[in-house]
């Protein structure tokens, strides 16, 4: 998945308008919105549902990681409520497992992150399969090294009828088992759609992002550390400006340009 992280990467800068270059699959970075201000189009809401698509790949780092705050919890069984799932994590020697359950009893398997650890090295990795659940069928691989001051590392998904994600991270930690610091985050869908993500993570566990994409859109949110959070979009279609208020399950309010609204549900903007 390495290579395919860079060429991504590449298409992201080009999309990004960073690079004089036609973007492939979903042709150059443009908009074809008439105005700015207005009632929002049909085409409007369905780039924004590809923006908020490109976030709810993000929200999904956070239930991969391996060392981190996640490791605190480790014996218990625990929801995750990004995935939907309960998940259980066994340390060993040289093997750090996590079990995905579609029960609290833990009687329905739902997937495996499985990291081989290295503490000479101080590193870590290995595969992610989702099997059940909302994102049944997302396989992927984490890497992780640990730093004097913090951590480094990479991870890299499909979804099934989604697309793909990638991202590098680069965190400090704190004496809580927490991290702060920067990621940088690519998605690409399977339409086409180009998203490039700056991530910062804050100390109290605060989120704030940045984004720009291949329909010439620019958005920034705030998340709180339970994903709960509002944002701004613009770009040069109708009905921008606008703003969205939404929780971590991808359900909330857009307010357009011209004061009228749409709901968001599952990441996905209502008609």
């Amino acid at each position: 998945m390495k290579g395919k992280a860079i060429s991504l990467f590449i298409r992201l800068l080009v999309c990004s308008g960073l690079v004089a270059l036609g973007c492939g699959g979903s042709g150059p970075a443009k908009s074809t919105g008439t105005a700015v201000g207005g009632h929002p189009t049909a085409k409007t809401k369905g780039d924004i549902s590809d923006l908020l698509t490109g976030y709810s790949q993000t929200v999904l780092f956070y239930s991969f990681t391996g060392y981190g705050p996640r490791l605190l919890t480790h014996g218990d069984t625990l929801l995750d409520p990004t995935l939907g799932l309960w998940y259980k994590i066994q340390l060993g020697s040289s093997l750090l497992t996590e079990k995905l359950y579609q029960d609290q009893a833990r009687t329905i398997p739902a997937g495996t992150l499985q990291y081989l650890t290295n503490d000479a090295a101080q590193t870590l990795g290995g595969n992610i399969a989702v099997t059940l659940g909302k994102y049944a069928g997302l396989v992927g691989v984490y890497l992780q090294s640990l730093q004097s001051v913090g951590q480094t590392g990479t991870l890299g998904f499909s979804v099934p009828n989604v697309g793909t994600t990638d991202f590098q991270f680069n965190f400090e930690s704190n004496n809580m088992g927490g991290y702060f610091g920067k990621m940088t985050n690519g998605v690409e869908l399977l339409d086409g759609y180009l998203q490039t993500e700056l991530v910062t993570n804050a100390v109290d566990g605060s989120i704030t992002t940045s984004t720009t994409d291949s329909n010439g859109y620019v958005s920034s949110f705030t998340w709180s550390s339970t994903f709960i959070g509002t944002g701004t979009i613009s770009g040069k279609d109708p009905g921008l400006p606008a703003t969205i208020d939404w929780t971590a399950e991808g359900t909330g309010l857009i307010t357009f340009a011209d004061k009228s609204t749409a709901s968001v549900t599952d990441w996905v903007v209502g008609k």
